[in-house]
């Protein structure tokens, strides 16, 4: 909803089908949760009957010009709509429907909250984010691949990312 030329579907930009794409995927996440737990109650494992999570792909937005105040904005609106909001909806139940980092009491849910005993961390790239239109309402600008090695797919390298990202998501959710 938000990539039309990434190549995935539906190939449509749409702020609001992304916001309620997410809500619905992290309420259904939350269901499950419940209903696992719920239902599973034979321990295979040490953590007991069932050990339920997600997985989610974080990408270390960083400003293309650290000195430009605009393109530290757009970083963290990137960094805010793709690493942090589906987290904060199932981790603390809280919905920001207008992504705007504030959410409102409408918005909180707690008993949608705390549905993840385990978080993993997929870590591809970082990405430099430049302001400027982005075509995206909710985004403050566009992004740009990191200068330097890069990999097959174009991505660019950089390892201190890694620790960044998952020392952020350790940090604010575990």
């Amino acid at each position: 909803y938000i990539y039309p030329k990434a190549g995935y579907p539906p190939g449509i930009v749409s702020q609001e089908s992304f916001i309620k794409v997410c809500k619905n995927l992290a309420t259904a996440h939350a269901l499950a949760y419940r209903q696992i737990k719920e239902w599973d109650k034979k321990s295979v494992t040490d953590f007991g009957p069932s050990y339920v999570g997600v997985i989610v792909d974080l990408i270390d937005y960083q400003p293309y010009d650290r000195k430009k105040r605009k393109d530290v904005e757009a970083a963290r609106s990137h960094w805010y709509l793709f690493n942090e909001w589906f987290l904060n909806a199932i981790f603390r139940g809280e919905f920001d429907m207008d992504a705007d980092g504030v959410t409102e009491k409408d918005g909180v849910f707690p008993e949608l909250a705390r549905s993840c005993d385990y978080l993993g961390v997929n870590y591809y790239m970082r990405l430099l984010a430049k302001s400027g239109k982005s075509g995206f309402l909710l985004l403050k600008g566009g992004t740009v691949q990191s200068k330097g090695s890069q990999t097959d797919m174009g991505w660019g390298v950089y390892p201190p990312g890694i620790r960044h990202v998952v020392t952020w998501a350790y940090r604010r959710y575990m």
